[in-house]
C-alpha cells in the first residue's frame, strides 16, 4: 500500500480571498510576475452557453504554481437575483499537482484589476507625492469603482475622492 500526503485545500470565501490579497502586496507581486520569464499565460477559452452567457477558462503557470480561473458570465442573472459574474480560481502546486487553494473568482478579478491600476499609478504618476497624493476621480461606482477606491486608499494614501456614476444609488 502506497501512502500519499494528505491533501489539504484552503477554500477561501470572498472575504478571505480579499484578506489574502492586500493591494500593495498584490501590486508588488504583479510587478514581479511581469518580469518573470517562467510565467506563461495562453489565450483564454470562451465557450458560449445556452441562454446567452459565456464560460471563460483562463489558465496560467509559473515555476511555482499552475492556476485556472473559471468564470461564468450570465448577463440575465440580475433579473434572477444572481451575480452576473461567478466563478473560482484554482491554484495547484506545479511539482506535485496538488490543489493548494480555491479562491473567489470575482474577488480576485476586482482586486487584481485595481492592483494593476495602483501599480501603474505608483510607477507613472508624474506628480506623485507621498505626503499629499492628491485627489482621485473614479468613473463608475460598481465593483471596480469600489476596488479602485480601496486600492488607491491603501496603496497611495488617497484621502480625497470624486465619484462619477450613472446611478445616484451607487
Amino acid at each position: 500500500m502506497v501512502k500519499s500526503a494528505a491533501m489539504t485545500t484552503a477554500l477561501l470565501s470572498p472575504a478571505q480571498t480579499a484578506a489574502a490579497l492586500p493591494y500593495e502586496r498584490l501590486a508588488s507581486e504583479i510587478e514581479a510576475l511581469l518580469k518573470d520569464p517562467t510565467v506563461q499565460v495562453p489565450p483564454r477559452i470562451v465557450q458560449s452557453l445556452h441562454g446567452g452567457g459565456s464560460l471563460f477558462v483562463m489558465p496560467a503557470v509559473d515555476s511555482r504554481v499552475a492556476i485556472t480561473k473559471l468564470i461564468s458570465f450570465v448577463p440575465s442573472n440580475p433579473a434572477r437575483g444572481l451575480p452576473t459574474i461567478q466563478g473560482d480560481i484554482v491554484v495547484f502546486d506545479v511539482v506535485t499537482g496538488q490543489r493548494l487553494c480555491l479562491l473567489d473568482g470575482p474577488t480576485v478579478t476586482a482586486r487584481r484589476t485595481a492592483a494593476v491600476s495602483l501599480l501603474a499609478a505608483q510607477n507613472l504618476a508624474p506628480c506623485r507625492n507621498e505626503s499629499n497624493p492628491g485627489p482621485l476621480l473614479i468613473v463608475g461606482a460598481g465593483v471596480q469603482g469600489r476596488a479602485h477606491l480601496e486600492a488607491f486608499r491603501e496603496g497611495l494614501g488617497v484621502k480625497e475622492v470624486g465619484i462619477a456614476s450613472r446611478s445616484p444609488a451607487s
